[in-house]
C-alpha cells in the first residue's frame, strides 16, 4: 500500500513539473505586437507565382501567399491576372519557435493596416488592383479578348488629356470603370470616337476638369462619370447619346448647362436643359445653373427621378 502511494505522489509529482515547464516555455514566447508583409501586384497577363516570396521580418516570423482571389468571384491559380481590377489576396504569418501572435498584434499588408478577418491561423486579407500595361503618356490599358482597347487608369500628371484612337494597333472602344478618378491634375480631356462605352465614375472628383470632349459614338455614360467635377461648366452631348440624367453631374456646382451637337437624333436640348427628343420627359437640369425659378415645358409628361438631383 505505502509503495502505490509513492508511486501515485511521483507521478503527481512528474505531472505538475510538466505542466510548469510546459506554461514557463509558452510564458517565455515574446509577443509579435506588429507584424508586416510586402508582395508584388501582378500586372496584367502575370501569374500568381509573381507574388511569393513575401517580404517581412523573418527574424520573428514567416509570411506567404495563402490565396488570391478576384472581388467578383474566381480562385486565381493557375489563371492570368487582368490588369486595372480589382482582387483580394490571403497572406498567412507564421510565427518562429520562440515568438508568437495574439489579439493585440497589429498587421499591415502592403501598407494597408489589416484587421482579424476570422480566418483560422495568422491570416490576413487586403484587397489590390492589378496594374495594367502602360502608354508613354500614362494611360493604363488592358487589351480584351475581342482585340479592342479599354483604358483602365492614368498614371500621368497632365493638364491636357488626349485619348488615342488606337494602341499599338488596337482600337480604344471603351474607358473603365474609375479609370482617371480623382486625377486632379487634369483640366482637359478629349474622347476620340472610338470610344462606345464609358464606365461609372470615371471622371469622379477631378476637380481642375473644364473641358471634355466625348466620343461622337458614345451612347451612354456611365453613373456619376462626372461626380463632383466643381470646375466643369458645360458639356456638349455628342451626335449618337441615347441618354443622360444628372446623375452624371452631381456635385459640379459650376455647370451651367449642356448643349447638343446638331445631329442628335435622340435628345432635346433648350437653355442648358435636357430632354428627350420630343420633349415629353425632363431628363437633366444642369447642377449649377442659378435661375431663381423655372417653369417646366407643357409638353413634359414625366420628370427623371434625378432630373434636379444637385441643383442647389
Amino acid at each position: 500500500m505505502n509503495t502505490s502511494k509513492k508511486i501515485i505522489s511521483i507521478m503527481i509529482a512528474v505531472l505538475m513539473l510538466t505542466v510548469c515547464i510546459a506554461f514557463t516555455a509558452s510564458a517565455a514566447d515574446e509577443v509579435i505586437t506588429e507584424a508586416s508583409a510586402t508582395f508584388t501586384i501582378p500586372a496584367d497577363g502575370e501569374y500568381m507565382d509573381v507574388m511569393n516570396p513575401v517580404s517581412g521580418d523573418d527574424s520573428k516570423y514567416t509570411v506567404e501567399v495563402n490565396y488570391c482571389y478576384r472581388s467578383s468571384g474566381g480562385n486565381m491559380s493557375g489563371v492570368p491576372f487582368e490588369g486595372g481590377v480589382n482582387y483580394r489576396v490571403r497572406i498567412l504569418f507564421t510565427a518562429k519557435e520562440g515568438y508568437t501572435f495574439d489579439s493585440s498584434t497589429k498587421y499591415q499588408i502592403n501598407g494597408v493596416d489589416t484587421a482579424n478577418t476570422g480566418y483560422s491561423g495568422r491570416l490576413r486579407e487586403v484587397g489590390f488592383t492589378t496594374k495594367c500595361k502602360t502608354t508613354p503618356e500614362g494611360l493604363g490599358y488592358v487589351i480584351t479578348e475581342d482585340g479592342t482597347v479599354t483604358i483602365k487608369a492614368y498614371y500621368g500628371s497632365a493638364s491636357e488629356v488626349v485619348i488615342p484612337s488606337t494602341i499599338n494597333g488596337y482600337p480604344v472602344t471603351a474607358i473603365g470603370h474609375n479609370a482617371f478618378e480623382e486625377c486632379v491634375s487634369i483640366a482637359s480631356v478629349t474622347i476620340p470616337d472610338s470610344v462606345t462605352d464609358i464606365g461609372y465614375g470615371v471622371f469622379a472628383n477631378c476637380t481642375s476638369l473644364e473641358s471634355v470632349k466625348l466620343s461622337k459614338n458614345l451612347k451612354y455614360l456611365g453613373s456619376e462619370t462626372f461626380f463632383n467635377c466643381t470646375s466643369l461648366k458645360a458639356l456638349e452631348l455628342p451626335e449618337k447619346l441615347v441618354y443622360i440624367d444628372s446623375e452624371e453631374i452631381w456635385g459640379c456646382d459650376s455647370f451651367e448647362g449642356f448643349t447638343l451637337d446638331k445631329n442628335n437624333k435622340y435628345l432635346t436640348v433648350v437653355d442648358g436643359v435636357v430632354f428627350n427628343k420630343n420633349k415629353t420627359e425632363l431628363l437633366a437640369y444642369p447642377t449649377g445653373k442659378k435661375d431663381k425659378s423655372y417653369t417646366v415645358p407643357a409638353t413634359v409628361e414625366s420628370i427623371n427621378y434625378c432630373a434636379f438631383g444637385g441643383n442647389k
